[in-house]
């Protein structure tokens, strides 16, 4: 019979390994803590596109014909977004510097897209259709530009510290 230390056996333990524990070095716990980040982040950043897309879609323009340009950065924005999630998904620094490129780009798309069409956004003067204020409407818009540009500089250092700590070290090469 063997005998059991009085602790008993550390938990998270199958039961095989050694009396030794691994320790786990501090680079790659950074690298977890990052990637949790960073689908936080990404979370943030759907849902501003989200807001966007809402915003487009209660203030329709004049011509009640949606903007071209606009679909076509909600569709740049999705695809950047599933790059992001395989990068970080799969530690691959490369998809990563791609994703936050192009993440960066489709920010700078929707909200000058936004911008641009949005003097041509006008609210029915009618009172029955009247839901949103055009104060309110002004004030969404400037939310949305400000909480989307947070979420992309938060984003960029968040990606760029991933980015370093899934690196190979310089003390190695």
């Amino acid at each position: 019979m063997q005998r059991r230390p009085a602790a008993g056996r550390p938990s998270g333990t199958d039961g095989s390994d050694y009396s030794y524990r691994m320790v786990v070095e501090p680079k790659y716990k950074k690298v977890g803590v990052g990637k949790a980040r960073l689908k936080i982040i990404m979370i943030l950043q759907l849902l501003v596109q989200f807001i966007g897309v809402l915003f487009v879609v209660l203030f329709p323009p004049k011509e009640g014909v949606f903007n071209p340009f606009t679909i076509m950065a909600v569709v740049y924005g999705a695809i950047v977004y599933i790059l992001g999630e395989l990068g970080r998904r799969r530690s691959q620094v490369s998809l990563l510097y791609v994703y936050n490129g192009l993440s960066g780009f489709a920010g700078l798309i929707a909200v000058g897209v936004t911008g641009r069409f949005y003097g041509q956004w006008k609210l029915s003067k009618e009172p029955e259709y009247i839901i949103w204020t055009s104060m309110s409407a002004d004030v969404l818009y400037h939310c949305h530009i400000a909480i989307g540009l947070l979420v992309e500089l938060t984003k960029a250092y968040i990606v760029y510290d991933l980015m370093k700590n899934m690196s190979p070290s310089k003390k190695n090469a």
